[in-house]
């Protein structure tokens, strides 16, 4: 699966994301902005500042390793406001085993694509 970060626009002050290390689902982190880097407005996902790979074994451990990897960043900004990617639980059709599935939230920041 993949988590697209999102943020909110604004001068980044700091990324915290250490305990990312610490999920054994985690596959890869790329950040592709630093400390310092302005953030515009995203409109597309194209745009995304970063993802995050991480595997699970079916959609109820694909919720809690999202919550967990939602917990476990955040970016501070200049004005030392703060944003952290969600995921909101909602879906509106029954997702069965082996059925190809996509949800995509980009007001949170959040993207997961996959099959299981």
């Amino acid at each position: 699966m993949s988590l697209s970060l999102i943020p909110k626009p604004g001068c980044l002050k700091e990324i915290k994301y250490k305990g990312l290390a610490n999920i054994s689902e985690v596959v890869l982190i790329d950040l592709l902005v630093k400390e310092g880097d302005t953030i515009p407005t995203i409109v597309e996902s194209t745009q995304r500042k970063g993802y995050i790979l991480f595997t699970a074994n079916d959609i109820k451990d694909m919720y809690e390793v999202a919550d967990k990897i939602c917990d476990n960043i955040t970016f501070v900004y200049q004005d030392l406001s703060e944003w952290k990617p969600s995921f909101k639980k909602i879906f509106k059709e029954t997702i069965s085993e082996n059925q190809a599935w996509e949800r995509e939230d980009r007001g949170s920041g959040w993207q997961a694509y996959g099959s299981i």
